[in-house]
């Protein structure tokens, strides 16, 4: 892991700080209260975010690149959950320690917001509580959709699902 800088420093990545915000309504929107919070990492292939069981005090917004998000089970394998892309936001959850892990795919740069500065900007704010909301649906959504994937198609069509 490489920490770039924190947010309000100029960063050497060919985007503005801003991009983002125009592009992907919801959340990001009000991650925008909390740049100044905000920390730039790069991890590069194959890095850990963060680990499964990892007290949890950040939350992360994916800026580039992917990452999935895993368990490591007996035997060396590794059970993939999800993959986060650009823009996706990933750590939120009712949880005090991490349920999974979080790896680079590739080189990766993420922004790590604290958790008790988002939970602070949730008190009362009913936009946000609001679009919490829709974030967990969509997740859940993904969730199914992968679900689904994983046990009803043959071996060819989930790799299939996953190139297409």
């Amino acid at each position: 892991m490489t920490l770039v800088s924190a947010l309000p420093a100029s960063c050497d990545a060919p985007y503005t700080d801003t991009d983002w915000l125009s592009c992907r309504p919801g959340l990001h929107r009000h991650l925008d209260h909390l740049r100044d919070h905000g920390m730039r990492l790069r991890f590069r292939r194959n890095e850990t975010i963060f680990s499964e069981h990892e007290r949890a005090a950040h939350i992360y917004r994916l800026v580039s690149g992917c990452a999935r998000l895993c368990r490591h089970v007996r035997g060396g394998r590794r059970h993939v959950s999800d993959f986060m892309f650009a823009q996706d936001i990933f750590g939120i959850g009712d949880f005090t320690h991490f349920p999974y892990a979080a790896e680079a795919v590739g080189p990766v740069l993420v922004v790590a917001y604290p958790r008790a500065h988002f939970e602070h900007l949730g008190e009362g704010n009913s936009a946000l509580q609001s679009d919490l909301m829709s974030h967990f649906k969509t997740l859940l959504e993904r969730a199914q959709r992968h679900l689904f994937v994983t046990s009803c198609l043959s071996a060819r069509e989930r790799v299939a699902s996953f190139v297409l």
